[in-house]
């Protein structure tokens, strides 16, 4: 069995992300990607260097009975309704965070949405998303190298949730992607 080290593992995960905005993603049975058809073919993502300092053995704690909560788009309109199940908590610079993470039903994967102070001038506007695997243990690793944009950071026609306040993050996570473009 040949293992990747943690480099390996991260350049491999950035290059399926282009790859997969470029060729598309599955979502039911429909092959789509919100980066305009003109700007695939050569499309180049922007990231951080890897940093191990934003990679969290973190602490899960599942909501006892979920919530579904509707968050206003940018435009001011309500979104489709999310599943809040639960949340992490992990400590950065003797500070303790708490994030809350949705269930998406339509890529059957949890997410935290979240800003941070890179937002605006470094990272998109509106914030980034982090995929949260393994919730049914009590701890899972929370990688900020692994955080992506929302699919409205590519194309403006689209339009996203704004982030909740409670996962407004108070420190500068200088890791993942940069802003589009």
């Amino acid at each position: 069995m040949i293992t990747m080290t943690y480099e390996e593992e991260i350049k491999t995960w950035r290059r399926n992300r282009e790859k997969d905005l470029s060729e598309g993603i599955m979502i039911g049975e429909m092959l789509w990607s919100p980066v305009p058809e003109n700007e695939r073919k050569n499309l180049k993502l922007n990231f951080y260097p890897i940093n191990t300092e934003f990679k969290f053995n973190t602490r899960v704690k599942l909501l006892e009975e979920i919530q579904e909560r509707v968050l206003k788009r940018l435009d001011g309109e309500p979104t489709h309704p999310f599943l809040v199940v639960g949340h992490v908590e992990f400590t950065f610079k003797s500070k303790k965070n708490q994030l809350s993470f949705i269930y998406d039903k339509q890529m059957d994967a949890h997410y935290i949405a979240f800003r941070d102070l890179t937002c605006v001038k470094e990272t998109y506007t509106n914030g980034r998303l982090l995929k949260v695997e393994n919730i049914e243990q009590k701890t899972t690793i929370l990688d900020f190298n692994k955080a992506f944009n929302f699919a409205c950071a590519y194309n403006e026609t689209l339009l996203c949730p704004v982030i909740p306040p409670e996962n407004w993050l108070h420190l500068p996570i200088v890791a993942g992607e940069k802003k589009y473009h």
